[in-house]
């Protein structure tokens, strides 16, 4: 949670200072976003490595292991047996 806050708050500095340099909105946006990306990226390395090493470890809490989670549930099941078949052209 510290990186995502961390890198908001640099997004938004850095929008400030374009914002009164370049004077558009739009290239200021752009400009910000790459910049905050790579200093992010760059300098807060370990601070990405433990958040995402955290959202590993509350994933594996919650007994989803390593494997990708399926969008598929039992509300998806009974929205399929409710449907009408499909028309097969």
């Amino acid at each position: 949670m510290l990186y995502g806050v961390v890198r908001i708050l640099l997004f938004a500095a850095a929008l400030v200072v374009f914002l009164i340099v370049v004077r558009n909105p739009y290239v200021s946006a752009v400009l910000a976003a790459v910049v905050a990306f790579c200093i992010a990226y760059i300098a807060f390395a370990p601070l990405r490595r433990a958040s995402a090493e955290a959202l590993a470890a509350r994933r594996r809490l919650d007994g989803e292991g390593d494997h990708v989670a399926s969008a598929h549930g039992d509300d998806e099941d009974a929205e399929d047996a409710a449907a009408p078949p499909a028309d097969p052209r």
